[in-house]
């Protein structure tokens, strides 16, 4: 064959190859093109068809490129099957994506609805009138402010919202809403101002659409219901000056103070001084003891529970008044019943609580009184390292081990090297890990760690210790007194 007709067959066979590439893309329907793929008689039907595949050639070369087209065809009939078999999968994920969204629709519906009915449950429906029909024997209870509305059940103490409350970021009926202070689960709390007090407060302000069951609510009736029977009873104790119930929050207005003992800790990372821990922990105690005279245990007495407000003492030394805050998880304890609901803090909270699964909550406070104790004395890092490793969640997935690592940590405290009196107070507030012998605040204020300073009587301590009304203190200060006079 010509070099000539060499080149024309090429040019034929390559313009075929396009020409029939380029009629099949654009018209994947018509399947009936490529059915010759595997027999010869495809275009019988269809005189003006072309097709090189159908012609006659022993000429290497088209008989080459008759092979390559008839793969080439082949891949784009795999291409159109593959990519209708994926339009197949977009199309059925599609149905599906619309259908999950209107399920998803149809639950949030369903979920804004029951959310807007149990609000109303708590927030509203749980009050009366101010009749006293239903609750505590049909007797109303006076707030803090004067109302004497009623809730339709007893073991509630909140008022009923007021509707006409103005709820604004910057202020609040009387008070002017200042920075951020804390935030909690439920409720941050803020500076304030008192326009009529001319006083500078803290406000606790608590998310309503947050407070979503009955234990949650119960957590704030309890903070208000204590805070409310010993308002300005007691220095110990933070002191309620407002209840204000808005459509959005609930707004709680107490005392401000300066700092919590958690971030006192920033300016001593390597614990305090003897003396300086002495008086803290007096401080709480005397409003533990307090509580627990009321047979109110706290349950949840921990750093960030404690705030402290600096003052000058007497002879000019810094001295800090010690206040109990965040009444959410007390409890009021009767004599020889034990309770069941676990809660408080890890690092914190008595072991008996998790492991024995029953317990006495003013013990369960003392425990605590304890672990605070130790904290002062060593610092918040090595605290982390001695105490608060034992609370891993890796020992409590079992009592028994959970109760080994205490044991193991209560036994290390004699370690730590602390004068002998400290050490015992220590040991008396700590060594009980089963809560069956651990001794009780009234008794612990009588210990010698308390009464006695390195250099004789404190007089800080002692002028504290003077205004307590407690019976084993006042005996035992008799008793010292008698003392003194009998060996002169």
């Amino acid at each position: 064959m010509s070099e000539s007709k060499v080149s024309l067959l090429q040019s034929w066979c390559v313009c075929s190859l396009s020409l029939t590439t380029a009629i099949a893309l654009p018209a994947p329907q018509d399947e009936s093109k490529y059915a010759g793929d595997e027999s010869d008689n495809d275009d019988r039907g269809n005189e003006d068809s072309f097709d090189p595949l159908h012609v006659e050639s022993n000429d290497p070369l088209v008989i080459t490129l008759q092979k390559e087209l008839k793969q080439s065809r082949k891949k784009v009939k795999e291409m159109e099957t593959k990519t209708q078999t994926i339009l197949k999968s977009v199309r059925d994920f599609q149905t599906q994506q619309k259908s999950l969204f209107n399920k998803y629709q149809d639950l949030r519906h369903d979920y804004k609805e029951l959310h807007e009915n149990m609000l109303k449950m708590l927030w509203q429906e749980m009050f009366d009138d101010g009749s006293g029909a239903g609750g505590r024997d049909s007797v109303s209870k006076r707030g803090v402010d004067g109302n004497t509305g009623r809730l339709k059940y007893d073991f509630l103490a909140l008022k009923k919202q007021d509707a006409e409350l103005v709820e604004e970021e910057e202020r609040v009926g009387e008070y002017d809403i200042g920075a951020i202070i804390g935030e909690g689960q439920f409720a941050t709390v803020k500076s304030c101002y008192s326009t009529t007090k001319e006083k500078v407060l803290a406000v606790k302000i608590i998310e309503k659409k947050k407070v979503t069951s009955l234990d949650s609510l119960k957590r704030i009736d309890n903070e208000l219901d204590v805070l409310e029977e010993v308002a300005g009873k007691h220095p110990g104790i933070l002191t309620l000056m407002d209840v204000l119930h808005g459509e959005t929050y609930l707004y709680m207005f107490t005392e401000k103070l300066d700092l919590d003992l958690f971030d006192f800790y920033d300016d001593h990372p390597n614990g305090v001084t003897e003396t300086l821990g002495r008086l803290i922990i007096l401080g709480i105690m005397e409003g533990a003891h307090f509580i627990h005279s009321r047979n109110i245990a706290h349950r949840d007495l921990k750093p960030e529970n404690i705030l402290l407000r600096r003052q000058k003492g007497p002879d000019g030394t810094e001295e800090y008044d010690v206040v109990l805050c965040d009444f959410g998880l007390c409890a009021r304890v009767e004599e020889g019943t034990l309770m069941t609901d676990f809660c408080g803090s890890p690092g914190f909270f008595a072991p008996e609580m998790f492991v024995q699964g029953e317990y006495d909550g003013k013990q369960a406070d003392v425990w605590s009184i304890g672990c605070i104790l130790l904290e002062l004395l060593v610092g918040h890092d090595t605290f982390g390292e001695c105490w608060m490793t034992a609370y891993d969640s890796e020992y409590m997935k079992r009592k028994s081990g959970f109760r080994s690592e205490i044991q193991s940590a209560v036994m290390e405290l004699k370690e730590l090297r602390l004068p002998s009196n400290l050490s015992d107070f220590l040991q008396d507030l700590l060594s009980d890990v089963d809560g069956k012998s651990r001794p009780t605040v009234n008794s612990l204020l009588a210990h010698d760690w308390i009464m006695e300073s390195e250099h004789g009587r404190d007089p800080q301590i002692k002028r504290r210790l003077s205004s307590l009304d407690s019976p084993v203190l006042q005996n035992r200060t008799t008793s010292r007194t008698e003392d003194a006079f009998t060996g002169r």
